[in-house]
C-alpha cells in the first residue's frame, strides 16, 4: 500500500485544504445559498446554518477523514476494510448515489462552459437580455448533451493525473482567485441602485423565522448539499494524506470557507437582483439557475471589466475539482 501511494499524495497541508475547499465550493454556493438564505429568514438562516455546520457537516467530514486515512481505500473498499466484507454493499450504494450527483454536476458544469464561451466571444454587453439568452440555451438539448459528455471526458482526464500532478497545483491558484473575485463583485454590487433594499432583505432578523422549523430544515439541507458531507469525497481525499495530517483542521476550514463563499455570493447576487430585476421577490423565488445565469450575468454585462470577471468566474466553475482515483 505504501508503494501504491508513494508519489501520489498531497505535497502539503495547504494543498489538501485548498483542494478540499475547491471540492466543497461550487454552484450550490453561488446560485442556491443566496436564494435559500434570503427566502428563509436571512439572519435566522445564518444562525441555523452555523448550527448545522457543528452538528452535521464538520463531524461527518471528520469521520470521513478518519475513514479514508485508516482504510487507504475508496468508498467501496473502505467499507470492506473498516466494517468487513459483509458491508461492501453499503459502500457500493453510497458510490452509486454519488455517481448520480456527479451526473447532475456534469450538466451544470456544461452550462458554465457554455457561458464561459459567451464571455470569451464578447456576448456580455450592456443591455443584454440575460433571461432570453438563458432560455435560448436551455432549449437546445443537443448542445447541452455535447457539453455533458465533454465534462465527463475532462473529469476522467483529471482523475488520471492523480492528486499532486494537476489537482493540487490548480487549486492553489483557482480557489484563492474565486474568493478575490467574489469579494470584488460584492463590493461592486454594493454601489448598485437598490442595493440597500437587497441588504435589508438578506439580513432581516425576525423572531418568527428563528422559531420556524422550515428555517432549520432548509439550513441543514443546504449544508449537506454545499459541503458534500457524507458523500465520500472528503474520504477519498484523505486516502492520500500523511499520517500526521490534522483531520479536524481540514474539516473545519473547509466548512467555514464553503460558508464564506456562499455568504459572499449572496452579497453579490441579492443586491444585483434588487437593482435590476423588475420584481425582485419573483426573481428570488424563480429558482436556482436564475441566480447565476440571469442575474449575476446581468451584473457582468453592466459593469466595467465585467467580461474579464465573467471569464474568471465561469472558468472556475467549468473546472470543478474531481475526486482522484482510489488505490
Amino acid at each position: 500500500m505504501a508503494k501504491k501511494l508513494e508519489g501520489n499524495m498531497w505535497s502539503s497541508r495547504w494543498g489538501l485544504i485548498l483542494a478540499s475547499i475547491g471540492m466543497a465550493v461550487g454552484t450550490g454556493n453561488i446560485w442556491r445559498f443566496p436564494r435559500v438564505s434570503a427566502a428563509n429568514g436571512g439572519a435566522a438562516f445564518f444562525f441555523a446554518y452555523v448550527l448545522a455546520l457543528f452538528l452535521w457537516a464538520i463531524p461527518l467530514l471528520a469521520a470521513e477523514g478518519v475513514w479514508g486515512k485508516v482504510s487507504r481505500m475508496g468508498i467501496v473498499g473502505s467499507f470492506k476494510v473498516v466494517c468487513g466484507r459483509g458491508w461492501t454493499w453499503a459502500g457500493a450504494t453510497m458510490a452509486a448515489f454519488v455517481l448520480g450527483i456527479v451526473f447532475y454536476y456534469g450538466v451544470v458544469v456544461g452550462w458554465c462552459i457554455r457561458y464561459l464561451v459567451y464571455a470569451l466571444t464578447g456576448v456580455f454587453k450592456p443591455g443584454l437580455d440575460t433571461e432570453a439568452l438563458w432560455k435560448a440555451f436551455a432549449a437546445n438539448g443537443m448542445q447541452q448533451s455535447i457539453l455533458f459528455f465533454l465534462v465527463i471526458a475532462i473529469c476522467m482526464w483529471i482523475c488520471s493525473k492523480g492528486v499532486a500532478g494537476g489537482l493540487e497545483k490548480a487549486c492553489k491558484v483557482m480557489v484563492p482567485a474565486i474568493f478575490v473575485l467574489l469579494i470584488f463583485l460584492a463590493i461592486r454590487a454594493a454601489f448598485l441602485p437598490g442595493a440597500v433594499k437587497g441588504y435589508e432583505f438578506y439580513f432581516t432578523a425576525r423572531m418568527s423565522d428563528f422559531l420556524n422549523p422550515k428555517t432549520y430544515l432548509e439550513a441543514f439541507t443546504q449544508v449537506a448539499w454545499s459541503t458534500g458531507a457524507g458523500w465520500g469525497l472528503f474520504l477519498t481525499y484523505f486516502v492520500y494524506v500523511k499520517k500526521s495530517e490534522d483531520i479536524m483542521l481540514a474539516a473545519t476550514t473547509t466548512c467555514f470557507a464553503d460558508t464564506t463563499a456562499g455568504f459572499l455570493a449572496g452579497m453579490c447576487v441579492i443586491p444585483t437582483i434588487f437593482a435590476y430585476a423588475p420584481d425582485p421577490m419573483a426573481a428570488v423565488k424563480a429558482g436556482n439557475t436564475g441566480m447565476a445565469f440571469v442575474h449575476l450575468t446581468r451584473l457582468f454585462s453592466e459593469i466595467p471589466g465585467g467580461t474579464i470577471m465573467a471569464i474568471g468566474f465561469f472558468l472556475r466553475w467549468s473546472w470543478r475539482p474531481s475526486v482522484p482515483r482510489s488505490p
